[in-house]
């Protein structure tokens, strides 16, 4: 089957470093073709797969053999005059260097490659090196610079090789500062000015607080005002200062097809000179991410300067009612919203997103990455439920036909029956009266609703990591208990229109999930594939078993609660 070039190509293309180093033991075909995607990454993303002075040895050993060629250059006449190798000339062997770097595609930090060397009087310094290897890899496509004030002097060496031989291939790059250092503007822009169109994506991380990297001397290194049209997606963090910001007007006027936009830590200043050249010269931006935490007020007139609407908003950032005006403005064109954090009326301002957005697609409220969880934005379930209190009768949504992924938590469900909590004390009930499988009936409604929904997550396990292994944050505000039961006597079956849900998240909720309803789910939902949250006692366990034994193509992810009750 492999004896087709392209198909061993295609597979070994797909392959992870491990696995590339194995095919390599196979045999000297599949050695081959195996070696150049091992050079695809320098350094390469599993250390131990990859020696450093090994790859310093094969480039100091193609130099050498480079300045031996300059000094001796290859005979050009025929060494056999006679028999059969008549008129043969004797190749040079190509070095691995020359023969693999072309084929490098990603390329991270290279000044720190041949740190450890020491010039002497017969072996070349790093500066050498570090310029003869980047000669060599014309075939990058994704670099990262990595700039340090130690480094300083191997980057004035560095720059001019990376702005002629890399930057015109380049599809991305990555320019990244540490806290004890500055870039000058002017080596950020002469290193874009020797781009082309063909790159899509550019990172600039800059450190607040810096110090001066050296005298540019501008003779030597002129900003060209070259062009980004191939441009698409943007990412600054403090990338200038206000006595700089003037150079950069060639480099946003070349930005007119950017379509993403991400913004790390900037100052006040910054934040609102960024609002009139988003206007002024961001036509096509349509996505943006927030990250700054600090600069919460300045949400509101960013969200604002998008005059042809925003489809993908993203923020940590704490939003004030001014930013969820400006946010809520945009409700014709928005596809997904990824809001972790609002200030107040979280539940009301979700609500109006949810109906009045008929192209959204993407809702996500909570953040399942590993670091200590803050309270994150829910939906209460009177908001959710949005009725007319003169009929009775749910209000309709703009987003019940779009949406296919909804991810937050509904809360303020009444439930008597949940009395202990995890960590065994007594918890409060509601007062009788109360219309307890009315509310969830009225949720469980409003739920069926999104008929295109493929993703129901309502739980949350943030995960944060242990010295030995992962843990559940103990906060306990996590763990939900007015929340849905997820029973068929509580309305369940009312989701049977969900037929494309292929995802069901209940992870730290009170549910009482059993075999009655997983059986009515793998009968209801043909393509669901994961569930989620499931515990390891009582009917959870027995409807999990039932689904290991009878579903196995569904993934069940089962977490301990007493584990989780330790936490507490």
């Amino acid at each position: 089957m492999f004896d087709i070039p392209e198909l061993l190509d295609r597979v070994l293309s797909l392959l992870s470093m491990q696995d590339l180093a194995r095919c390599t033991l196979v045999n000297k075909q599949w050695y081959d073709a195996a070696i150049p995607y091992l050079w695809h990454t320098i350094p390469p993303l599993w250390p131990a797969l990859w020696s450093k002075s090994s790859f310093q040895e094969i480039v100091l050993g193609d130099y050498m053999q480079a300045q031996r060629h300059q000094e001796h250059p290859w005979p050009k006449r025929d060494l056999f005059k006679s028999g059969v190798n008549a008129g043969r000339k004797v190749p040079a062997r190509q070095s691995s260097l020359s023969k693999y770097g072309p084929w490098i595609r990603n390329l991270s930090g290279p000044q720190f490659l041949f740190k450890e060397l020491k010039s002497t009087k017969t072996m070349p310094g790093q500066k050498e090196l570090l310029s003869h290897f980047l000669k060599h890899c014309v075939g990058v496509r994704v670099l990262s610079l990595n700039i340090d004030w130690d480094e300083r002097d191997r980057f004035n060496c560095l720059h001019k090789v990376v702005a002629d031989s890399i930057a015109p291939n380049l599809r991305e790059l990555r320019l990244c500062v540490s806290s004890s250092s500055i870039m000058d503007s002017r080596w950020c822009l002469y290193i874009m000015s020797q781009c082309s169109s063909r790159l899509e994506k550019l990172v600039i991380r800059n450190a607040e607080k810096s110090y001066y990297l050296g005298h540019i001397d501008p003779d030597r290194l002129p900003v060209a005002t070259g062009t980004l049209c191939g441009l698409k997606e943007l990412v600054l963090d403090h990338c200038w200062y206000k006595e700089d910001a003037s150079s950069w007007d060639w480099f946003w006027r070349s930005c007119g097809n950017v379509e993403r936009l991400e913004l790390g830590k900037w100052s006040r200043l910054l934040m609102d000179d960024m609002e009139a050249r988003i206007r002024d010269y961001l036509p096509n931006v349509d996505s943006i991410v927030f990250k700054d935490k600090r600069n919460s007020q300045a949400i509101a007139p960013l969200l604002s300067a998008c005059t042809r609407g925003w489809k993908n908003v993203r923020t940590d950032v704490s939003l004030d009612p001014l930013a969820c005006a400006a946010l809520i403005k945009h409700c014709d064109t928005l596809e997904t919203v990824q809001v972790t954090n609002l200030l107040k009326s979280s539940s009301r301002t979700l609500r109006h997103i949810l109906s009045s957005s008929p192209r959204l697609q993407v809702m996500t409220t909570t953040d399942d990455r590993w670091y200590y969880q803050r309270r994150f934005p829910f939906l209460k379930a009177q908001d959710f439920v949005d009725m007319r209190h003169d009929s009775g009768i749910l209000t309709p949504w703009a987003s019940e036909t779009s949406l296919k992924v909804l991810k937050t938590k509904i809360t303020c469900t009444p439930r008597p029956d949940v009395t202990e909590l995890l960590d065994g004390r007594q918890r409060i009930g509601f007062p009788p009266g109360f219309h307890i499988q009315h509310v969830q009936q009225r949720v469980y409604e409003r739920l069926a609703r999104f008929i295109n929904l493929e993703e129901l997550i309502l739980g949350h396990g943030t995960m944060v990591k242990a010295r030995y292994g992962t843990h559940y944050d103990n906060y306990r505000e996590d763990y939900q208990y007015e929340c849905l039961e997820m029973t068929l006597e509580s309305g369940l079956a009312q989701l049977k229109r969900l037929k494309n849900l292929r995802v069901l998240d209940v992870q730290m909720m009170a549910q009482r999930i059993g075999l009655k309803e997983v059986q009515w789910m793998t009968q209801n939902w043909p393509k669901l594939q994961v569930i989620q949250g499931l515990h390891d006692d009582g009917d959870n366990l027995k409807a999990a078993e039932w689904l290991w034994k009878h579903s196995p193509m569904i993934t069940v992810e089962v977490s301990s609660r007493a584990s989780i009750a330790r936490q507490f």
